[in-house]
């Protein structure tokens, strides 16, 4: 992972959209990818309407430059305003987004069809590929002796799907630092997303961002962190005549995260899917994760909440494993129920007529059409497992007794009693009970972007989580 930088201050002049004569100075401070604040000497003009009373005031859109650099600041929340004699006032402002690169006058401006995006841990599962980039050495020998040597890279060839949103592609890039006498050669791995059409910035993060964090997620098998995202449009351009291009746009945002210290070293047993079995399938993966990220997109964020979340209990992160394959059911088979509809509705009907009528609405409710049929979690639990295939079913044993435990574990949690029918929370079994729950998660999402059940159990019988899961280390 990129290590933490540290805090940049660039003074420069800032304006709204609507008053482009009326410019303050002021000092924006970058603190790593993610954060952003803007310190004004003098407060900027046309303080902007407030929605109520106590929401904080903010300005949509403020433009600046620093230098020869270009800001966008998207939503500037006023954080604290202090008087500075009779007529001045200094504000600090909270940025929610920093855009450098352009001035984008308007909020209705801020889309964008093309982006570059930074993942951790993409390089580290990248470069286990068998055919990542290699340096070939070239010797030239004149009269019997060395004369001169070539260091060429050969770098690994792109990945490249086309999705409906448009086409992705995973490239390799390379960076050489020099230094006098020496020269380094660093490799990283990036996508980079063509949208067929732009997208609103705000659209992004739910249709593209998102999901290509969960799948780096989901295939590295570890937390996964969008690290720095670099976007265009192909309308706004830049460079020389006959030779221009998108302007690169680069984006500082809350959902970025520099972490900082010494990551953890990963081997290719840590992954859920290697880079080359990958590779094979990429396209048709990536087509059926961009599916599953739309169609299954509370079922994803509930799957892989826990992996993001830091410092989490143990009993929340149950809760949403749990919630994540009850509403992964409900999306898979919408139309499950108990018994068929025309038995269910004929037999409401009977039950009905049987109650007297001033309990009538209340058991009307409690047996209504639309939930009254609906399948237990149990059974949903039960449908999951047979979808995951023997890699859950050997890991869980009897799927009966699994899923009665894992539905009164829960229920435990979320319907209180003072007598628990599931496992204890904080014990070694409920933490057991924890990891069988969120590989049965995995299974499914392999199951779905279509890994056969047999796939499945081979890719998990080299995954040293499981294993462990299973008692083989």
């Amino acid at each position: 992972m990129n290590a933490a930088k540290p805090e940049e201050r660039l003074t420069g002049t800032w304006r709204l959209p609507t008053q482009p004569n009326l410019r303050r100075a002021g000092v924006l401070v970058l603190s790593g990818a993610e954060e952003a604040r803007l310190e004004i000497d003098r407060a900027l003009p046309m303080a902007p309407r407030r929605s109520h009373a106590d929401t904080p005031e903010t300005y949509e859109i403020v433009l600046g430059r620093a230098g020869s650099r270009l800001f966008t600041l998207y939503r500037c929340m006023v954080e604290s305003e202090e008087s500075v004699g009779r007529r001045e006032t200094r504000q600090v402002l909270s940025i929610d987004t920093a855009f450098e690169g352009a001035r984008i006058a308007s909020a209705g401006d801020l889309t964008f069809d093309a982006a570059a995006i930074g993942i951790e841990p993409l390089h580290d599962w990248a470069k286990w590929s068998t055919t990542s980039g290699r340096i070939v050495r070239r010797s030239d020998v004149e009269d019997g002796r060395l004369v001169r040597t070539h260091l060429t890279y050969e770098p690994q060839a792109e990945l490249r799907a086309a999705t409906d949103q448009g086409e992705i592609v995973l490239a390799e890039g390379l960076s050489i630092p020099r230094q006098r006498g020496r020269a380094e050669l660093n490799t990283s791995h990036t996508f980079r997303m063509q949208l067929s059409s732009p997208l609103p910035f705000e659209s992004w993060h739910t249709a593209v961002l998102r999901p290509l964090q969960n799948f780096v997620s989901l295939v590295t098998d570890q937390a996964a962190r969008i690290t720095w995202v670099t976007m265009s449009h192909s309308a706004h351009l830049t460079g020389p005549r006959g030779r221009r291009y998108p302007a690169p746009i680069k984006v500082r945002s809350h959902f970025l995260q520099q972490i900082g210290g010494q990551p953890r070293r990963l081997v290719s047993t840590d992954f859920l899917i290697g880079f080359d079995e990958m590779a094979n399938r990429f396209e048709p993966v990536m087509r059926e994760w961009f599916r599953i990220s739309r169609d299954y997109r509370d079922a994803c964020t509930l799957m892989f909440a826990p992996r993001y979340a830091g410092n989490l209990y143990l009993e929340s992160s149950f809760l949403m494993i749990a919630q994540a394959l009850e509403v992964f059911h409900r999306t898979k088979y919408a139309t499950a129920t108990i018994m068929p509809p025309n038995e269910y509705e004929a037999l409401r009907g009977k039950l009905l007529a049987a109650t007297p009528k001033e309990h009538r609405s209340l058991i009307a409710s409690r047996l209504s059409l639309s939930h009254g049929n609906a399948p237990f979690f149990k059974d949903r639990l039960l449908d999951l497992i047979e979808l995951a295939g023997e890699s859950v079913t050997n890991l869980v044993k009897s799927r009966d007794a699994w899923a009665k435990k894992l539905k009164d574990t829960r229920n435990d949690l979320t319907h209180w009693s003072d007598t628990r029918e599931g496992v204890e929370p904080g014990t070694e079994a409920f933490f057991r009970l924890l990891r069988q729950a969120t590989i049965l998660t995995k299974a499914i999402a392999l199951r779905e972007i279509g890994f056969s059940t047999s796939e499945c159990a081979r890719l998990f019988s080299e995954n040293w989580l499981y294993r462990f899961s299973r008692g083989q280390i």
